[in-house]
């Protein structure tokens, strides 16, 4: 059984009564009697009921799923009241290192006897990752709110906390310089017969109705056509940058988190097409690879990204890892923290190889620390760009959106 403890009110109860229970002692009448019999008996009947308060219930966890970083997670409850008395209404408290506060507490209300109440706990994880959650508490007391009680509930359960992918309508994954254009200046499919299967995009003015993909167009509620292998691209590789030393200072909202969502938009939307993918990073100072078809990849990727942390490899390092994976006809996405100096020379050598090379930065000077009594502003001329010349990035900042970013590639 847990200590009562008394509340800040209790507090100053108890203190009314010590005091009256002393002056009745010093200065006997039936007054003082009666008032510091009615005080102690008021602190008495408080601690008593808040012994009680929290017995005979029964606590356990339903069925819940894994959570996406910055959407609801429903963490449901049954409470069971096995008492043949109601129970007040009392509080949930869970330790979650998901949580913004560390910690997620919800109100559960008054249960008659023998009720059993689902409650559906809801909260928003600001952290990715792979998370073990053992013990929750129940908090209740007197009426009075003169004292409380905690008891403590062992229920271990374990959940995932993804990233959370852009939803693309429509990511470009057509050659520069082997793309056809149509009369407005947009990459154009090809299509026809005995050409093999590509994926589906979105419907464009130029394409033809009989070419329309009714299904995916149900499932995306928006007009969606099939694309053939006509200029089609053999394989994307994408690079993600996890070197700590350009890792944002700020630990919720900082360039890193945003790198890493942008690879799951990317990856989410590759999973409709049908090429080869390559995943490149480096996790715990040691190079991962993950290749496969983009439909086939998908949850290996996806799980990867909610556990990686950054670590001590730099970009160059990582790059010189991945550079004899990247073969021709193909897109290149290397998403970075740091601008080093080699980095231009081996893009230009990607380029002579007929590699689509897209270069997405991520200046930890463009994710300020969020500060809340100061406005979140990025210092003018924080980035330098050296050279106008070869490949030139898509300068990402806090306020950048994602689907635009990695649809202007």
């Amino acid at each position: 059984m847990s200590i009562v403890l008394p509340t800040y009110r209790g507090s100053i109860m108890l203190t009314a009564a010590l005091s009256s229970l002393g002056i009745a002692l010093v200065n006997v009448s039936l007054g003082t009697a009666l008032t510091a019999a009615c005080l102690i008996g008021i602190v008495v009947a408080s601690f008593c009921m808040t012994v009680f308060s929290l017995s005979k219930l029964e606590v356990r966890r339903l069925n819940h799923r894994d959570g996406i970083r910055h959407d609801e997670l429903l963490l449901p409850l049954l409470i069971i009241n096995h008492s043949f008395w109601s129970q007040q209404a009392m509080v949930v408290s869970e330790r979650c290192p998901f949580a913004e506060a560390g910690k997620f507490n919800s109100v559960l209300p008054p249960l008659a006897s023998g009720e059993a109440f689902t409650l559906e706990r809801q909260v928003k994880p600001t952290r990715r990752g792979y998370f073990q959650l053992n013990r929750l508490s129940l908090i209740s007391g007197d009426p009075a709110g003169l004292f409380y009680r905690k008891r403590n509930f062992n229920l271990p359960t374990e959940l995932m906390i993804f990233p959370k992918p852009v939803n693309n309508a429509w990511l470009p994954l057509r050659l520069k310089h082997h793309a056809i254009a149509d009369i407005d200046g947009r990459a154009l499919g090809r299509s026809g017969q005995g050409q093999d299967f590509f994926g589906v995009r979105e419907y464009r003015k130029s394409d033809e109705y009989r070419l329309i993909d009714w299904k995916a167009t149900a499932s995306k509620r928006q007009l969606m056509v099939k694309e053939f292998e006509a200029n089609a691209i053999d394989q994307v590789i994408v690079l993600l940058d996890t070197e700590q030393l350009n890792v944002g200072f700020d630990p919720g909202d900082n360039n890193f988190e945003f790198l890493i969502e942008t690879v799951a938009s990317i990856t989410e939307y590759m999973a409709e097409m049908y090429c080869r993918y390559q995943f490149f990073a480096a996790d715990n100072d040691q190079m991962i690879r993950l290749t496969g078809y983009s439909s086939n990849i998908k949850a290996p990727i996806i799980n990867a990204l909610a556990l990686i942390q950054p670590g001590q490899i730099s970009l160059e390092q990582q790059l010189s890892e991945c550079i004899d994976y990247i073969h021709s006809n193909s897109i290149f996405y290397c998403l970075s923290m740091s601008n080093p100096k080699p980095l231009q020379p081996i893009f230009e050598l990607l380029l002579e190889q007929n590699i689509d090379v897209r270069w997405i930065y991520a200046p930890p000077q463009c994710f300020p620390i969020i500060d809340p009594e100061k406005p979140r502003r990025i210092r003018r001329g924080a980035v330098n760009i050296e050279s106008k010349h070869g490949v030139m990035p898509e300068i990402c900042t806090f306020q950048s959106d994602i689907a635009v970013i990695l649809r202007n590639e």
